[in-house]
C-alpha cells in the first residue's frame, strides 16, 4: 500500500511520540506535502494531541508555524468538547 506524504509526516510523527525517538528520520519533505490534507488526517483521527506531544525540540521544524498553531487549534477543540461530555455525564449520573 503505497501513503501518501502527509500520511508518512502523521505515521513518522505518531512513532516519534511512541517509541521516543526524533521525527524526520522517514519525512517526507515540507514541500512534498500538501499542509490542509494533513490538517484534515489529523482532526478525522483526532491525533492533534499526540501529534502536538511528539513535536519537541528540532520536530517543530517539520511543520509551518501555522500547521502547529492549526494542531493547537484542534486540541483546544477536542479539550472542549471532553469538558462539555463530561459535564453531560455528570448531569446523567445525578
Amino acid at each position: 500500500m503505497k501513503l501518501s506524504p502527509e500520511e508518512r509526516l502523521l505515521l513518522d510523527l505518531l512513532r516519534s511520540v511512541l517509541h521516543h525517538q526524533p521525527s524526520g528520520s522517514s519525512c517526507p519533505g515540507s514541500d512534498l506535502v500538501n499542509w490542509d490534507k494533513f490538517l484534515s488526517l489529523a482532526r478525522y483521527h483526532r491525533l492533534a494531541p499526540l501529534l502536538l506531544q511528539g513535536l519537541k525540540g528540532e520536530a517543530y521544524n517539520l511543520l509551518p508555524a501555522n500547521v502547529v498553531d492549526a494542531l493547537r487549534n484542534q486540541a483546544i477543540d477536542g479539550k472542549a468538547r471532553s469538558l462539555l461530555l463530561l459535564e453531560g455525564l455528570r448531569d446523567v449520573a445525578r
